[in-house]
């Protein structure tokens, strides 16, 4: 507490007054007569409910954090298509505290032994500085999980403790011996702040609790004697507001709440005066419509829900930056122009991987509610471009075979036709054929890891680009429909370029920012992909350099043709053009005499 300015007095005060405290014990009936009381040895700590004892444990635990972030431990994430970074080291609560860490090698994620090295470091860091500051770790409360993917028959799933074997291993509390922790596999849920958490999101533990805490409390409406306002009040106040504590960070399915709330529903009713079978439509009606009024678990569930993402999905917060992080994933996953959850779940919700957000989208195409979010949203590329996911419904494709084209397309890279097409947009590109990435697919994004799919999705894979987007009468790969200009700007990370004056293919190399130059040889029969040597470096590209595609080879490149770019920077003609999107629906009007130039003047 010194350490943020408080005088030393004034601790000496509050922890000394502590320290001597006479304690009695207080019933029903009265207070005891004997006491409790420090002989030689002052007593430790503040106490429970102690008023500050929260912002006291912030004061420990905050350097402790701190102590972990340097050392380079924690969660580090980079979101996939507007490249946000952002880290956490654990989430905490008191003394209740959860540390994770992911690989600090991430070309090398398969390796979960260096993984599990790295955390026992990140463990023993965290348990040297609870010790500086006077506390432990206790063992038989401590646990960890290991979490790890395996993609096998066309799907991930995760990995089973034979698969990733390792332990950790922390000091006794007395601190003279090591101790094994106890490791759990990622389907078995633990208590944490009274929300059974698995690492697979299932919710069997969770589900089963509020079962029987619905169960308990119906055995009491049967055996009690209740009057309809006394069962009222006892639906409301009290066994509803014990089941709606962990829903905001649950994902019951609308079956699980049903189970909790049949019991609920079957004692409630007929103590209330009301027939156990009526409709569940009046049940969890609104009284203003001629309802029971008694809240139906999955709309509550929902609703804290949405109100937390109306709460977040802006804020710079560490469960802001998850939930956009977790949007991000969810656009460049589903692979579809627009918002997430203006999408129709009944069709595309499969294609999503179990998550908070996704259970989200559920409950809102169920409810018919829109929830629009501020994060980066996917555009076409080129003129006469196409979403795959897009064409493969407007086709017919449903699934399985919708799932294993979606798998196809992540291990492509791709989103857009463009991004599997030739620099003149006239073919598909050979590896995109075979079911490999290129350079130019999606490189605007961070794409995560992928496994390949099997032969049989490849096989579909092609047969689905044929039927969508190729010419029937040739065996070759070209576009029934030939792409044009394009139509966003040029990625950063778009390294191959032609410029049809020069006849030149220019590779970027950004790490110093200089060109390798290739060109044809003279007196050389033209082919439709001609061959390019390389022949110099540049510092500068020609004026008319255009985005081309390329096939590398060892002292050459095939270049597939290139085009024009249409995209044009939207000129900054007043103060209102620097306004992002997504802030102009806080302004009605904006006032601002010569652009502002007079403050900016005046801060010079």
């Amino acid at each position: 507490m010194q350490r943020i300015g408080v005088p030393k007095k004034i601790c000496l005060m509050m922890f000394g007054t502590l320290a001597k405290v006479k304690h009695y014990i207080r019933t029903t009936y009265r207070d005891s007569t004997t006491l409790y009381s420090c002989i030689e040895i002052p007593f430790q700590g503040i106490y429970q409910g102690n008023g500050a004892g929260p912002g006291i444990w912030l004061l420990v635990s905050i350097p402790i954090i701190n102590m972990l972030k340097t050392a380079g431990f924690g969660f580090r994430v980079r979101t996939v298509i507007s490249g946000d970074e952002f880290s956490f080291v654990c989430y905490t609560f008191v003394d209740d505290s959860d540390v994770v860490h992911s690989c600090l090698d991430t070309n090398n994620s398969d390796d979960t032994a260096n993984l599990v090295s790295e955390m026992q470091q990140a463990v023993d860091t965290w348990e040297g500085g609870l010790r500086a500051s006077g506390g432990a770790l206790v063992p038989t409360k401590s646990y960890w999980f290991l979490i790890h993917f395996v993609f096998e028959r066309n799907s991930w799933r995760y990995a089973r403790l034979d698969e990733t074997p390792g332990n950790i291993t922390i000091r006794d509390i007395p601190g003279t011996a090591r101790v094994e922790l106890e490791r759990l596999d990622v389907h078995e849920a633990r208590e944490t702040l009274g929300v059974f958490i698995a690492m697979n999101g299932n919710q069997e533990a969770q589900t089963q609790e509020l079962w029987e805490k619905a169960t308990a409390w119906a055995d009491k409406v049967r055996s009690g004697r209740f009057s309809p306002a006394e069962a009222w009040f006892s639906i409301q106040f009290c066994i509803m507001k014990s089941l709606e504590y962990p829903l905001i960070a649950t994902g019951l399915s609308k079956a699980q709440c049903n189970r909790i709330m049949q019991p609920i529903r079957a004692a409630g009713l007929p103590a209330l005066g009301i027939n156990r079978h009526l409709t569940l439509e009046v049940v969890h009606g609104p009284k203003r419509y001629q309802g029971v009024g008694i809240t139906d678990l999955w709309t509550i569930q929902g609703i804290l829900k949405f109100w937390l993402a109306l709460q977040h999905s802006d804020a710079p917060t560490i469960t802001g930056h998850q939930l956009r992080a977790s949007m991000e994933l969810h656009t460049i996953e589903i692979g579809l122009p627009g918002q997430l959850f203006h999408q129709d779940y009944k069709i595309f919700g499969q294609l999503a991987t179990n998550s908070w957000l996704q259970h989200l989208w559920e409950f809102c195409d169920d409810s018919n509610l829109q929830l629009t979010s501020t994060t980066p949203q996917l555009h076409l590329a080129r003129d006469h471009d196409d979403f795959h996911m897009t064409a493969f419904a407007s086709h017919g494709y449903q699934d399985p075979q919708w799932t294993l084209l979606n798998l196809c397309r992540l291990s492509c890279h791709a989103l857009r036709l463009s991004d599997i097409s030739t620099g003149d947009g006239r073919r598909i590109l050979p590896k995109s054929w075979q079911g490999y990435p290129t350079d130019s697919s999606g490189c605007e994004f961070e794409w995560p890891y992928h496994g390949r799919p099997s032969n049989t999705a490849w096989d579909l894979w092609r047969s689905a680009l044929r039927h969508c987007f190729l010419a029937i009468e040739t065996t070759q790969q070209i576009l029934r429909q030939p792409l044009g200009s394009w139509t966003n700007p040029t990625p950063p990370t778009w390294h191959w370029f032609y410029s049809p004056s020069q006849d030149r293919v220019y590779h970027h190399l950004p790490d110093d920012s200089r060109y390798d130059t290739y060109s044809a040889l003279p007196n050389q029969r033209r082919l439709r992909s001609p061959k390019y040597f390389l022949t110099t470096t540049t510092i500068a590209m020609p004026l008319d350099a255009e985005r081309t595609t390329t096939t590398e080879h060892s002292n050459f490149v095939w270049c597939h043709g290139s085009a024009i770019s249409s995209y044009a920077i939207r000129p900054i003609l007043s103060i209102t053009d620097l306004i992002h999107d997504n802030d102009k629906w806080a302004i009605r009007t904006l006032h601002c005499p010569k652009n502002g130039s007079n403050v900016a003047q005046a801060i010079l």
